[in-house]
């Protein structure tokens, strides 16, 4: 049997896998027929494509079915034609996404192992770019070819293939971009044209040695309110109590006169605890959105005006 035979057997396999999830699916209601012979036409053509070895094109129908009418053969099939595209993280999306809305699925075992496969394709072709842009603290951003965004020095993973990153530090702002293959290594080396006082590096960030001291006494004035709120309520239940005897001797009196005092002492204790805790709550948050940095930035290189990406492999 030739390759292209048993490549077109295999497919025609994968194929009525996507047949039987289609044919699972609940009946739809008259309202909803038209749009689902609609996704059946996308569908088809997407089928058409991929038996033609389009993949990206049959991707692109089987995304269009599935968005008019989500059928789990539509989203079986995206991930299908992204894994023969061998663009392995939309290939792992949509499977797991299958997986996810679809739990149940009598498939489940075979998406599941189509997508550890897909995982492990994934990992083994991932391109890795370490940004070692100055001043420390030079923001990476992927802005086409991939996602992700980083801090200089940092390494950022993406799929082999054309990649551009955005750095920028302060004002400053350059883009460099590279196609990279499978598995390849992109060392990014620029030095933005910036104070390096308007950048600050990696773990540097504002002071909020000031908010944590005030709410840590704000803390400590709530509970001391708690607790003596408890036991000026006590000493009110007291001496209500024995106030409602009657009669009362002279100790009685003495003894009212003593929960009291105890009242008035327990109670301007809690209110000065709560006092103390809404005054640390405020001035916590004001010093919190109020605190200047306290990071020491990275000079920048002496005699430092910018200069070309160098890329190392």
């Amino acid at each position: 049997m030739s390759d292209v035979s048993a490549r077109r057997i295999g497919r025609a396999l994968l194929l009525a896998l996507a047949w039987a999830l289609l044919a699972a699916a609940a009946p739809a209601g008259d309202e909803d027929r038209a749009r689902q012979t609609k996704a059946y036409d996308l569908f088809e053509k997407g089928q058409r494509q991929f038996e033609d070895e389009h993949f990206d094109a049959a991707a692109r129908y089987f995304q269009d079915a599935w968005e008019l009418y989500e059928d789990p053969a539509y989203l079986f099939n995206i991930g299908m034609a992204f894994e023969k595209a061998q663009r392995w993280s939309l290939t792992v999306e949509h499977y797991q996404r299958f997986l996810d809305r679809y739990p149940d699925s009598p498939n489940r075992s075979e998406v599941e192992r189509r997508l550890e496969a897909a995982r492990a394709s994934l990992a083994a072709t991932q391109a890795r770019i370490r940004v070692m842009a100055t001043p420390d603290g030079t923001v990476a951003k992927v802005v086409a070819g991939g996602t992700g965004t980083c801090a200089s020095p940092c390494e950022l993973t993406v799929e082999p293939g054309p990649v551009t990153i955005e750095l920028t530090a302060g004002d400053a702002r350059k883009v460099v971009s590279k196609s990279l293959g499978a598995a390849e290594s992109w060392r990014i080396e620029e030095a933005l044209p910036v104070d390096a006082a308007a950048v600050r590096p990696p773990g540097g960030g504002p002071d909020r040695t000031g908010s944590l001291i005030a709410w840590g006494v704000g803390g400590a004035g709530l509970v001391t309110g708690v607790v003596f709120g408890v036991l000026a309520q006590g000493d009110y239940d007291d001496g209500k109590a024995l106030a409602d005897r009657s009669p009362l001797d002279g100790a009685d009196y003495d003894a009212l006169a003593g929960h009291r005092s105890d009242l008035e002492r327990d109670s301007l204790v809690a209110d000065i605890g709560f006092g103390t805790a809404v005054v640390g709550a405020v001035v916590g948050l004001v010093l919190w959105f109020t605190a200047d940095g306290d990071a020491a930035p990275a000079p920048a290189p002496a005699g430092s005006t910018g200069g070309g990406a160098t890329w190392a492999f």
